[in-house]
């Protein structure tokens, strides 16, 4: 569901946090996150578990921070990625929301989302300040990586995504979580 309201940030802000959740753009137009099906919520799971288990191999040098649904508030919006990635822990409001896009954001399809306004989501994180953004399509197996200066590349269902710089993934071990 989208909606425009006649709402500030902060007016929205107000509203207790609610499931579905919902996102606020900086055109006062709210959006309802769906709620996630088995596959989406599996997916989550494994790649912040993934995120985690790459920043925990050295446990004497932290490689960074990982959160599933973690608020931002960036640029007069409100955004919850499905999983965030910050090299470093986040300038934080008092509520504990996230001030800064994270370095890595990733959001899952779901069914019933519009995949126009997924990818708008994802270029919306790279235009404020994340490295990349990935759009995960459970369905077709296919990821879209989203990086600054850079048009929108489709990776499909075999090869390599550079999540970051130092951090690769196969898409295989991406999608592995939906073959058991």
């Amino acid at each position: 569901m989208t909606t425009t309201a006649r709402l500030t940030l902060e007016q929205f802000l107000e509203i207790p946090e609610q499931e579905p959740a919902l996102e606020f753009d900086a055109d006062g137009t709210i959006h309802e996150k769906l709620s996630p099906n088995t596959e989406h919520g599996a997916l989550q799971a494994h790649l912040a578990r993934l995120l985690l288990n790459w920043i925990d191999v050295d446990p004497s040098q932290r490689r960074g921070y990982v959160y599933t649904e973690l608020r931002m508030i960036v640029a007069g919006a409100s955004k919850l990625p499905d999983v965030a990635f910050y090299r470093r822990r986040p300038r934080e409001s008092a509520r504990k929301h996230a001030l800064e896009v994270a370095d890595l954001a990733i959001e899952i399809l779901s069914p019933r989302d519009d995949p126009d306004e997924q990818r708008a989501k994802c270029r919306w994180y790279v235009d404020h300040g994340a490295e990349v953004a990935l759009l995960v399509d459970p369905v077709e197996r296919l990821v879209t990586l989203f990086e600054v200066n850079q048009q929108a590349r489709v990776l499909r269902r075999t090869g390599t995504v550079m999540a970051l710089p130092e951090l690769e993934l196969a898409l295989g071990q991406v999608f592995s979580v939906l073959d058991d």
